[in-house]
């Protein structure tokens, strides 16, 4: 059987407007969530939970305040150095005070929030050979590679200007 993978059918019950579902269905067919011919809205949903979808209020205007610095660099504990990307919303410079450990930007970019995390898990797909699991424990340690990891193909995307990962 071709298509999506079997998974729980959970039911999920909450108060929305009368036309909530239609627009969902819509939203998903749209997007390229399709199922049996028509918008999948579990597909939709789960994109959202996994973060694959960023949704950003349409009122809200995308200001300074939305702006984050994605970042590469090389972290070195006492026993192993990798390679580490991540975003932070402060300066790189604020975002590893007093740790345990040496930190080394390689290079970062400021952008708005929703083209950061774009760029952030399409190199983190695109690298995911190079995936590193550091054995010192520490937030962020999920977003590591080792020091093989091509650095000059991660700052061009990096360096590339909103593009869109599909």
């Amino acid at each position: 059987m071709a298509g999506r993978k079997k998974l729980d059918r959970t039911n999920i019950h909450a108060r929305v407007d009368p036309k909530t579902a239609d627009k969902l269905k819509e939203i998903a067919q749209k997007l390229g969530y399709i199922y049996d011919g028509e918008g999948s809205t579990g597909q939709l949903l789960d994109a959202i939970a996994t973060e694959k979808i960023i949704l950003i209020h349409k009122d809200r205007k995308l200001v300074h305040s939305t702006r984050k610095y994605l970042y590469l660099a090389e972290v070195i504990f006492p026993d192993e150095t990798f390679i580490k990307i991540g975003i932070t919303g402060l300066p790189i410079n604020k975002r590893f005070p007093g740790k345990k450990y040496q930190v080394n930007v390689i290079h970062q970019v400021e952008d708005l929030l929703t083209y950061v995390l774009q760029k952030e898990e399409f190199i983190l797909t695109q690298f995911a050979q190079f995936s590193y699991r550091p054995i010192n424990d520490f937030d962020g340690r999920t977003e590591c590679f080792t020091s093989e990891v091509p650095i000059t193909e991660i700052i061009e995307i990096m360096n590339q200007s909103h593009p869109i990962y599909g």
